[in-house]
């Protein structure tokens, strides 16, 4: 007997988008594309950057967007100190 090849495809879930356009980010983080270009040039933005190219690191993306959130750069540790406030300047 022979075996069917239909049966022998397996159907994968695509895999998830690694590098991200600056449009893609734009609208994903709901900013301008200025926006994200003004982010292209903050320390430790995780981009890759050439005079006709432009990526974005999804997964970097998404830990640099946190870091912003919590007010910790990402040379951070990850330790417990407070954010700076207005009154201790």
């Amino acid at each position: 007997m022979r075996a069917s090849r239909a049966k022998d495809v397996v159907r994968e879930e695509p895999l998830p988008l690694l590098l991200l356009t600056a449009q893609q980010v734009a609208q994903m983080c709901q900013v301008s594309l200025d926006k994200v270009y003004e982010w292209t040039y903050a320390p430790g933005f995780p981009a890759i950057v050439s005079p006709h190219y432009l990526r974005i690191h999804a997964g970097l993306l998404d830990d640099w967007l946190q870091s912003r959130a919590t007010g910790r750069s990402a040379e951070d540790d990850g330790g417990n100190e407070p954010r700076p406030t207005e009154e201790a300047a």
